[in-house]
């Protein structure tokens, strides 16, 4: 069971929330690099990873990167609707993260958080019970 890559879930919705946390994660990582300059600019590489970790009674998903991370005073923002870290000129609506958080918390009676430091990274951790 411990390798197992099976999650409990809505298919469709779990999907659609790796998926949101996938996008984020690398256009996190662009933005780092276009806030560097010079040499640094030119040496960044972004990073995403994707883990999944089974355990006896819950599936963890980690998603990291490498990218600009989230500022102090936006953290309790993340999943809130409509509030959104994108530039006007991408497509941020500001809903996917409070989406994302939904369906994992109320259809899916999961936990979801993020660790993260600005210019360094950020990981979101998802956790969601077997059956």
């Amino acid at each position: 069971m411990g390798d197992s890559d099976l999650i409990y879930g809505v298919k469709s919705q779990i999907m659609e929330s790796i998926y949101n946390l996938v996008d984020n994660s690398y256009e996190a990582a662009l933005d780092r690099k276009n806030k560097l300059e010079g040499e640094e600019k030119y040496a960044f590489r972004p990073i995403v990873k994707l883990k999944l970790i089974q355990e006896p009674t819950l599936s963890r998903i980690e998603i990291s990167d490498n990218g600009i991370g989230i500022r102090e005073e936006d953290k309790h923002k993340i999943f809130a609707p409509f509030f959104t870290t994108k530039s006007s000129y991408k497509s941020g609506t500001g809903i996917g993260m409070y989406v994302v958080g939904r369906i994992v918390k109320e259809n899916h009676k999961g936990k979801i958080w993020f660790e993260t430091a600005y210019m360094q990274g950020t990981k979101f951790i998802v956790e969601l019970p077997k059956k």
